[in-house]
């Protein structure tokens, strides 16, 4: 008795595996995030199309940001924390 249990429930992981498998495998030719990117056909950079849908709205880029703005914000996305001033008059140096 028990080992029939015990042969049912290899019979349930084997299909059950199986079929993963095989989900994967499709998944692996239909899911967006699988298939390899491509280039767009029209040739234009993201920055051309950003510019595109940025004029269209009324709408104009941003100007380039200074040096210490940009040391700010890499510190405060890389640590979570402001620069101090040592370390934004060392890049500002650089």
């Amino acid at each position: 008795m028990q080992g029939s249990v015990f042969i049912d429930l290899m019979h349930k992981l084997f299909r059950w595996a199986l079929l993963f498998c095989l989900s994967l495998h499709l998944a692996a030719e239909t899911h967006w995030s699988l298939v390899p990117p491509k280039r767009p056909s029209s040739g234009k950079s993201i920055d051309e199309f950003i510019g595109k849908k940025l004029s269209e709205k009324g709408l104009k880029q941003s100007e380039e940001a200074s040096k210490r703005i940009l040391i700010r914000r890499v510190y405060l996305v890389m640590h979570g924390l402001p620069p101090t001033p040592e370390q934004v008059e060392a890049f500002l140096r650089d």
